[in-house]
């Protein structure tokens, strides 16, 4: 067996190798699923505020833009964090 060889066989079982990381756990998918509700419903809001009397639209507005910002905020700052 030549060393060419081994190294071929090491590098085929590496692939089958347990990943360093776990899988996603429960409170994290409900996390992920939430930020996707928060920020699409955002969006949603942001589109709707041009379709509401006037006095309204600057609150459904910021209603939509702090839904986003929540929704991200839990997407990059909450979510990494409870991975280490």
């Amino acid at each position: 067996m030549s060393h060419t060889e081994t190294t071929d066989q090491a590098k085929h079982t590496a692939i089958f190798a347990p990943s360093p990381r776990p899988r996603i756990t429960f409170g994290t998918a409900i996390l992920v699923l939430l930020t996707v509700i928060l920020v699409f419903g955002g969006f949603y809001l942001m589109g709707a505020a041009f379709s509401v009397p006037e006095e309204q639209a600057f609150w459904v507005f910021a209603a939509a833009l702090a839904l986003d910002t929540i929704g991200f905020w839990i997407a990059f700052g909450i979510i990494p964090s409870r991975e280490r």
